[in-house]
Order: structure tokens, then C-alpha cells, then sequence
């Protein structure tokens, strides 16, 4: 292209590549019940939004990962419900992370190596046929093995917006007096994470609560949501820099009504 303000960066082909192997151990004890052992190699390439963008080449490097899994699931008995768990080590080599400059702007760079480690779970269970328990999460630790940004060096410390957990719950009722309906109580939590790469400041996360309701007719359903019932004033990320923080508020309280038909319903009457 004409050189310009924003085109005219030089020619330039880039290749990348990687061998990128996955092996894994499962074995099945029966009875719904099982483990399996996962390792795995991650690759990703620059984006070409960073490699060809104004009239710099950036010289990014393509990022890769090596991955170590071991988990397991379980059903309870009477077909109550079930479990899954999962531990897990994930070492990124050259991880593309967002960095902010002293003039506002943000640029990719590589982060040299970094380290994640977490247990994930996911729970499922019914006491009666009525009433339905759901949670799901997990509990990881992100940070930084060897990290240099603009000449400061942030080795060991926590990476910046990286909840240390993340869960979701949720209470269902389906009463057999009232066929079709439900409503359940949902939880959404957001556990604390520091908010810039020196580990100055910390947010202290959020939880907000759901309620959700619906009924089915026939091949009709209606529902109705209320998203943040408590209506809480919370910021989905915060971030900080040279030029102060900066929040994104979360939902306020709503409430949606909808109405939904499923033309591939069959109905089969008596």
C-alpha cells in the first residue's frame, strides 16, 4: 500500500509452525465412574491484526503451551446426580499479552513464560425429584515466571485481572402440582485479582444473585429473568495504569419477559 499515517509498513512473510501432540489415559471402573490423565501441547500464532498493523512489523512471537491434566467423574447413587473434577498445570512460553503504554494506548508483546494452576469442578444433584443443585467452577493461580515491560520486570508476580476463582451456582424448583414450571435462584462470584502487572492494587471481585422462571406449554414456553435481584453496584473488570482506574460496571438489576414456540415439539396426547 502508499505509505501513510497508518499504511506502508515494509513487505514481509511470516511462517509459523509447531508440532503440537496430545496423549491421554482414561480408564472406565463402570458404574459411571472413571479418571483419565490428559497431556497436551497449545499453539497460537500472532494475530495478523499485530503483525500488519500501521506501518510497524511488530516482531511477536508465536505463543506455546504445555498442558497437564489429571480428573475424574463419578454418578451417585439412584441417578441423583454427578461429579467431575479436574487438576490441571498449564506453562505458556512466549503468552501474548495486552500491555498498555504511557500515551493510553495497547500493544501486544510476548510475556516470556508464564505458569497456570487450577482445579476445576463441576457438581450436579437432586435430593428429590423435585429440587435440583448445580455448581460449577474453579480455583486457579495465574502468574508471570519471567516477564519484562518496558524494562520493569514483573517475574513472580500474579497476572493482572486473573480471578483466583470463578463459580457458578444455581437452585432449580420444579413442582409436580404445577407441570412445565420451574424457577430457580442462580449465583454468579467473581473471586479478587490484582489489577496492574506490579501488584499494587487488588479488586475484591463480586457476587450477584439470579432469578430465573419459565413454563412450557404444549410446544410454547415463557419466561422470566431478573438478573441482579439485589441490583449491585460491581465492575465486571477494573484495570489500573499510569492514567488512574478504569472500571467496567456490571449488569444493574433487569428484568426480561420472553416468549418462545418450538416448531420441532412433538405433543403426544393420550
Amino acid at each position: 500500500m502508499q505509505p501513510g499515517a497508518y499504511t506502508g509498513a515494509p513487505d514481509a512473510i511470516n511462517h509459523f509452525d509447531h508440532f503440537t501432540p496430545k496423549l491421554g489415559f482414561t480408564y472406565d471402573f463402570g458404574n459411571n465412574r472413571g479418571i483419565y490423565l490428559n497431556y497436551s501441547v497449545g499453539f497460537a500464532p500472532p494475530n495478523i491484526n499485530d503483525l500488519y498493523r500501521g506501518v510497524q512489523v511488530p516482531t511477536l512471537n508465536p505463543s506455546s503451551y504445555t498442558n497437564y491434566e489429571v480428573g475424574g467423574w463419578l454418578a451417585f447413587a439412584d441417578n441423583k446426580g454427578s461429579a467431575e473434577i479436574s487438576l490441571y498445570e498449564l506453562n505458556g512460553k512466549n503468552e501474548i499479552v495486552s500491555t498498555r503504554l504511557s500515551d493510553g494506548s495497547y500493544v501486544n508483546e510476548n510475556a516470556g513464560i508464564t505458569s497456570h494452576k487450577g482445579i476445576e469442578l463441576n457438581l450436579k444433584y437432586s435430593p428429590v425429584k423435585e429440587i435440583h443443585f448445580r455448581v460449577g467452577g474453579t480455583v486457579a493461580k495465574h502468574r508471570y515466571v519471567n516477564y519484562t515491560q518496558q524494562g520493569k520486570t514483573f517475574s513472580g508476580n500474579e497476572m493482572p485481572q486473573s480471578p483466583s476463582y470463578i463459580m457458578n451456582g444455581e437452585i432449580t424448583y420444579k413442582p409436580k402440582y404445577l407441570k412445565g414450571f420451574r424457577i430457580s435462584l442462580e449465583s454468579e462470584s467473581l473471586g479478587s485479582y490484582f489489577t496492574d502487572p506490579q501488584n499494587t492494587a487488588k479488586y475484591n471481585g463480586f457476587t450477584v444473585f439470579n432469578v430465573r422462571s419459565g413454563y412450557e406449554f404444549k410446544a410454547f414456553e415463557v419466561w422470566i429473568n431478573w438478573i441482579n435481584a439485589m441490583n449491585k453496584n460491581y465492575a465486571v473488570t477494573v484495570e489500573k495504569s499510569d492514567y488512574g482506574t478504569s472500571y467496567r460496571p456490571g449488569q444493574l438489576s433487569t428484568i426480561s419477559i420472553g416468549i418462545g414456540y418450538h416448531f420441532n415439539k412433538i405433543n403426544i396426547k393420550n
